[in-house]
């Protein structure tokens, strides 16, 4: 399974496990409520995408990496108390509450919400006085005498026993109770999340053109060599702060990130190309119509991925402004119809109306005090705005095909730049809320073979 599915699965999920019938039972009991136990090698984004789930959500979210924990904070900490029995006064030792369990809380009470998950990262290498806690965590969703209060999922994770020395192979008698995702890595996959989530252009491109180097984990005499979805997020945040603060990215820059010494040393190789491309390709004279034809036409194929690669980053922000833009005014809508039919401003949830990525812009200058007709105008005015910025971007759009269809006909780079389009989250939100047909008749073709030799040779390019 990929990184994805095994989202949408977990989502599922948490949303089964707080399914209740007409009088308020959950549908599925609590003792069948089995753990969530992904496994797959390190750095495939297990723990990113728990992050991901909780916001897109709205619920809470409590990681603990076990191998850090004993079994004081999973239990809490003994304490003697005074208790009768049979009529006689006696010692007992009881136990603060679990740091876990007070952590659950504490984020149910910051987030405001009943519904989350309790990620716990590295299960299978819990130290032997844990693994009796563990076992009653997986079967009865309780740390000691304490419960997971309904409405959390437990979610675990954990590394193959080859990527990790510490881990303890399960049996049958846990495996029987959680239910067991295997993740593998999905190059496709992570492109999707690279181009939606501003990884750099350097390292789009090149994966573009070598993704066989996307994931690695080999031993050699050396050790351990690998190369991780992990690593190349964290080697482009590194390059986009270098590249802001002026500073140069040296090869071994590059090894702290990538330590298979052959793609560290391809990529930095790419990388200084797609600099170097950077300054020669002008984005202002491709807009204006100034370029000249034969300097694009001549260049190898590496440089012509890395072109529409820093023509689809030039896009990706302006996409993203689009989306927030326009769900912004949807949101705005929606709020002063609400207000319209005669429900007070001060009785509505605002983040009701809006989508994460519009509520955070709409709270900075909205103000309760305000009323509906100085909503209406705040709206008028916003639509303008937001008009006139998407026609622009449709017209850049045009200008963009048009350069490509000048520069490189009907080829592949223009599948290329149709796909790369197609792929990005706010790139494909502009094109259907706003029906912009260049894309669509392009897609069509692609979609009707109309470009199989191109896609057939560019397949081929890619996998050299």
């Amino acid at each position: 399974m990929n990184i994805k599915t095994a989202k949408e699965e977990i989502m599922n999920t948490v949303k089964a496990y707080s399914l209740t019938d007409e009088n308020g039972n959950m549908l599925i009991a609590r003792n069948r409520q089995r753990p969530i136990l992904i496994m797959g090698a390190p750095g495939l984004g297990k723990s990113a995408i728990m992050e991901q789930i909780a916001d897109e959500m709205g619920i809470g979210l409590v990681t603990y990496n076990m191998t850090h924990h004993t079994r004081q904070s999973a239990l809490g900490l003994p304490v003697v108390s005074e208790r009768t029995y049979g009529g006689k006064k006696v010692k007992v030792t009881e136990y603060t509450m679990s740091e876990i369990i007070a952590s659950v809380y504490d984020e149910m009470n910051e987030k405001n919400t009943d519904r989350g998950i309790l990620f716990l990262d590295e299960i299978n290498c819990v130290s032997e006085t844990m693994s009796p806690i563990v076992l009653q965590l997986l079967q009865n969703k309780m740390f000691g005498r304490l419960n997971i209060p309904d409405g959390w999922v437990i979610v675990c994770a954990g590394n193959p026993e080859e990527y990790n020395k510490s881990v303890k192979e399960f049996d049958m008698v846990t495996l029987d109770r959680v239910r067991q995702i295997w993740i593998q890595p999905d190059y496709k996959i992570w492109r999707e999340y690279a181009l939606n989530n501003g990884i750099d252009g350097s390292v789009n491109s090149y994966l573009s053109i070598k993704s066989d180097n996307f994931y690695k984990a080999e031993l050699n005499i050396d050790g351990m060599s690998f190369v991780t979805a992990r690593g190349w997020e964290d080697l482009s945040d590194c390059i986009k702060a270098y590249t802001k603060l002026g500073l140069e990215i040296k090869e071994e820059t590059i090894r702290e990130y990538i330590t298979d010494e052959q793609t560290a040393s391809d990529f930095y190789n790419f990388y200084l190309l797609y600099k170097k491309y950077e300054k020669v390709f002008d984005m202002d004279k491709i807009l204006s119509g100034e370029y000249i034809k034969e300097d694009y036409v001549n260049i190898p194929f590496d440089g012509r991925v890395s072109l529409i690669g820093i023509i689809i980053a030039h896009l990706n922000k302006d996409f993203k402004e689009s989306e927030k833009m326009t769900k912004v005014q949807d949101g705005l809508y929606k709020f002063i119809k609400a207000s319209a039919d005669g429900v007070s401003l001060s009785d509505i949830r605002a983040e009701d109306y809006f989508e994460r990525i519009s509520y955070s812009v709409f709270k900075d200058w909205y103000s309760k005090s305000a009323d509906t007709e100085e909503l209406k105008a705040k709206f008028f005015e916003r639509n303008e705005e937001v008009e006139n910025f998407n026609s622009a971007l449709k017209n850049k759009l045009d200008r963009l095909y048009g350069f490509i269809e000048d520069v490189y006909g009907k080829a592949e780079e223009l599948t290329l730049f149709t796909t790369e389009l197609a792929a990005g989250k706010s790139g494909m939100f502009f094109m259907t809320e706003h029906n912009y047909e260049k894309f669509f008749e392009y897609n069509r073709r692609l979609l009707k073979s109309d470009f199989t030799e191109e896609m057939n040779l560019l397949n081929e390019l890619t996998e050299e």
